[in-house]
């Protein structure tokens, strides 16, 4: 990840432009398969290629069927709609009955990518944070909306980040 020092968190109307902070709560979904049909179809083909070859190796479909769940697994992060909602209390990330929250309290730095924000509950990089850490998926396809999210993270963070 690419740390970004400054961020433009505006929303530029006409000639004027404003601070763009959401009222709480503020909840988006992002769906990265939806985004990226051929990585998408690249996933799906690989994972059948894989459950094929095991059923055929190991002579039974049920080494087939446990390559499918397990590269699914791997894969959910990708495969499912990630549902994320900013409180009052922190951030939320909602996948297939795992709930994930970071509390404001927690986060000590933010790193803003292309793809995103990292939030992280370390001052300085170290390898636990990706274990520690929440990834926040913003779409691409709306700059609007990624700006509002990445103000409002900013806001609540205040002077750590």
């Amino acid at each position: 990840m690419r740390p970004v020092t400054s961020v433009l968190s505006e929303v530029h109307q006409g000639n004027q432009s404003r601070t763009a902070a959401a009222a709480l709560p503020l909840e988006w979904t992002v769906h990265l398969a939806a985004e990226a049909p051929r990585q998408t179809l690249m996933l799906g083909v690989i994972i059948a290629a894989v459950a094929v070859v095991s059923s055929l190796i190991l002579g039974s479909a049920v080494w087939g069927l446990l390559a499918i769940l397990l590269l699914g697994g791997a894969t959910a992060e990708f495969l499912l709609p990630l549902h994320y909602t900013i409180t009052s209390q922190g951030v939320r990330l909602r996948r297939l009955g795992v709930d994930r929250e970071m509390r404001w309290e927690e986060i000590e730095r933010m790193e803003i990518t292309d793809r995103g924000v990292f939030l992280t509950p370390y001052k300085a990089p170290t390898r636990l944070e990706a274990f520690r850490g929440l990834f926040v998926w913003i779409s691409a396809a709306n700059e609007v909306r990624r700006e509002l999210i990445i103000a409002t993270l900013q806001k609540r963070i205040g002077e750590k980040v």
